[in-house]
């Protein structure tokens, strides 16, 4: 029988809970070491993205496309397990959006293509599950970005941009992987649960998400993996509370 956690409506009181969301968001913070390899993995990859650019475009254009990239890069190397970092959103998104961008350059009037460069690509990147908010960047980059983009015409979908794209994708690859060692759980075995209707399955975290109708920055599986690390956690506390009070029983 395959083991199950249970989810309890109670809610949980953590010591320190308000303190921590008020001075980060109610984001955990992150070790040194993660810190600083992201930051640095970003610097080198946006180093070499506007090595290549610079070979192809100028001026403003090369301006918009490295924002771009940098809104990637962020997501990227601070958020790898996001579902927003994952290749097809990455490589979609973008190329995506910087066609959408190019044809509303060529095809509408000038007052209307950024917006509808932006509103388009997002749609877009709904319909084909590759949303990638920086897409909305490169999106501009195609209308914004000055004459040496618009001579490009649709060129710029391969070079700078798949080419940016392409790299950005491979740099992140390697520090996903570089990660790995670092990111090995081992669980606390705990003890199944008997009362069939408490179980957290699946389907139930994928019913919890859909009822939010609105796009969550994770996906099913991590979402399962923190609540079994929060349930290993919990048992973890309950295990030594209990201690406790058998030694001050004794005492």
């Amino acid at each position: 029988m395959p083991m199950r956690l249970s989810l309890r409506s109670k809610r949980m009181s953590i010591p320190g809970q308000g303190m921590m969301s008020a001075r980060s968001g109610g984001y955990p913070r992150l070790s040194a070491r993660v810190q600083l390899s992201s930051s640095l993995c970003a610097g080198v990859s946006i180093f070499a993205a506007g090595s290549l650019s610079h070979r192809f475009i100028e001026g403003e254009g090369f301006m918009v496309l490295m924002a771009s990239m940098g809104a990637s890069a962020v997501i990227l190397y601070c958020v790898p397990d996001s579902p927003m970092a994952k290749p097809w959103p990455l490589i979609g998104g973008h190329l995506f959006s910087g066609l959408t961008g190019i044809c509303c350059a060529l095809w509408l009037p000038v007052p209307w293509q950024a917006g509808a460069a932006v509103a388009i690509s997002i749609l877009v990147m709904h319909v084909t599950h590759t949303l990638h908010p920086p897409g909305g960047a490169t999106a501009l980059t195609a209308v914004l970005g000055g004459e040496h983009v618009h001579q490009l015409g649709f060129m710029f979908l391969l070079t700078p941009l798949a080419v940016n794209v392409g790299l950005m994708f491979l740099m992140h690859a390697v520090y996903v992987l570089s990660r790995k060692p670092f990111s090995v759980r081992h669980p606390v075995e705990l003890k199944p649960v008997q009362d069939d209707n408490s179980f957290v399955q699946p389907g139930d975290l994928h019913a919890a998400l859909q009822e939010l109708d609105e796009y969550v920055d994770i996906d099913e599986a991590e979402l399962a993996r923190i609540y079994r690390l929060a349930a290993e956690h919990a048992a973890q506390r309950a295990a030594a509370a209990k201690s406790d009070s058998r030694v001050k029983s004794h005492d």
